[in-house]
Order: structure tokens, then C-alpha cells, then sequence
């Protein structure tokens, strides 16, 4: 008990942005469940898998960087996962690509709604592709320094 105590006192800020972002998730599935039941339109509910396909890159990020702590797993395992989460890392701020449906209003629902709607779940993919991003450069520059973590920062952000 006490030490899986310790591992949660280590890693209180990761688990703690993790059920940060996990509720922030759960408000977007929330708003978009509401604005189903108020208009009857499944308009925004591509909204949900993008935001699914935004948490992919994390996870994989999050698995890259716990496993990353075993000097076998950082040269066999890491790599594969590096490249899973730069195939999927482009989906996380996509999501800001459907701020442009806002002037197309064919509905019932208040604009500021859908403009609340929206701008949370911008935010959200944005934080999960911004901590995915950081959770790397983490790796990177563990392993091979501090330039090289920034240097694969500005080539990915490219």
C-alpha cells in the first residue's frame, strides 16, 4: 500500500491533469448529448470521434512515457509508440477545423451554444495534444538532452 502511495505522490500532477482532461472530455460529450435532445439534430456529433481520435495521441504519448522508464523498453518499444503517436498527433488540434460550421445555421439552437460547444471542444483537443507533445519532448530530452527535446518539438509543431 505504501508504495502504490509513493507512486501516486510521484505522478499526483500527470494523474491529476489526466482527470482534468477526462472531465473536461465528459462536458463536451455532455454538451453535445444536450444539444441532441433540444434540437434533435445530430449535427456536432462528429465532434465526439474527433475527440476521441484526439485522446489517441495521449494515451500513446502517456504509454510511451511510462514505459520509457525501462532502459530495455526506451530503444525497442518507444519508437513504435513515437511513431503511432506522430501518425495520430495531426488529430488532436483538427477539432479547431470545425469553429468554421459555425456560419452555417440552420437550427433552433442558440449560437452561443454552439459557439460554448465548440470553443470546449477546441480546448480540450488542443490540451490533449499540447500535454501529448510535452509527454514526448519529456522522453527526448531525458534521453538525449535538452536541445534535442526542444529540436523535436519545433520539427513535430512544423
Amino acid at each position: 500500500m505504501r508504495k502504490f502511495l509513493a507512486v501516486l505522490e510521484a505522478h499526483k500532477y500527470k494523474i491529476g491533469l489526466f482527470a482534468l482532461l477526462t472531465a473536461a472530455s465528459i462536458v463536451c460529450v455532455s454538451l453535445v448529448s444536450a444539444r441532441i435532445a433540444y434540437s434533435d439534430s445530430r449535427r456536432y456529433t462528429s465532434l465526439v470521434w474527433n475527440l476521441f481520435l484526439a485522446w489517441i495521441p495521449f494515451i500513446l504519448a502517456y504509454l510511451a512515457y511510462v514505459m520509457s522508464w525501462s532502459r530495455a523498453l526506451v530503444y525497442v518499444a518507444i519508437p513504435a509508440f513515437a511513431f503511432l503517436w506522430l501518425l495520430f498527433f495531426p488529430n488532436a488540434p483538427y477539432i479547431l477545423t470545425d469553429l468554421q460550421h459555425l456560419g452555417d445555421r440552420v437550427t433552433n439552437v442558440p449560437l452561443w451554444y454552439d459557439v460554448i460547444m465548440l470553443i470546449w471542444f477546441s480546448w480540450t483537443g488542443m490540451l490533449l495534444g499540447v500535454v501529448s507533445l510535452n509527454l514526448m519532448q519529456e522522453i527526448i530530452s531525458r534521453q538525449l538532452g535538452r536541445l534535442a527535446g526542444w529540436i523535436f518539438v519545433f520539427v513535430v509543431a512544423d
